[in-house]
């Protein structure tokens, strides 16, 4: 019977769009120490920046702040555990911040799944990275991940 088939097809085709279009995945930030005091930029051999991770996440990207450096500058990120071992190497891509011509994003896309904890994050290069006595004096770090479930978020 014809109307049974089309019927069928269309129960068919609600059951894919309520069961396979989960919820689209969203990226928010999870940590950050970015503020608005007076800045200050390191020198070549800044500390550096512990991050805190309070739930089970999968990190997309991992930011830092720099001023007055080279664009084309390759810098490398390590992001190391408590127990001192390293999670993963990425290189940065350079991205120019809109309101100031001197100054950069370096962006360090990961898909890391990563534990709660505390996390140190170095840089090869540090020169210019951003910081002030409310960041702790490390230098400025965001990180952010993909909404897994309801959190609070640092948005």
């Amino acid at each position: 019977n014809e109307n049974y088939k089309f019927y069928r097809i269309l129960l068919i085709l609600t059951a894919v769009v309520i069961y396979g279009c989960g919820t689209p995945e969203r990226e928010i930030k999870i940590f950050t120490n970015f503020n608005s005091d007076s800045l200050f930029f390191a020198d070549e051999g800044r500390n550096p920046s512990n991050v805190t991770i309070d739930f089970d996440e999968k990190v997309t990207k991992i930011k830092t702040l720099h001023r007055g450096v080279s664009n084309n500058e390759k810098v490398q990120l390590t992001l190391i555990d408590e127990s001192g071992n390293v999670l993963g190497n990425w290189d940065g891509e350079t991205e120019k911040m809109a309101d100031d011509s001197n100054t950069y994003y370096r962006i360090f896309y990961s898909k890391l799944d990563i534990k709660p904890g505390s996390y140190k994050v170095v840089l090869s290069n540090t020169s210019g990275w951003v910081y002030n006595a409310q960041s702790g004096n490390s230098g400025f770090v965001s990180v952010y991940a993909i909404l897994q479930t309801s959190k609070n978020t640092k948005e």
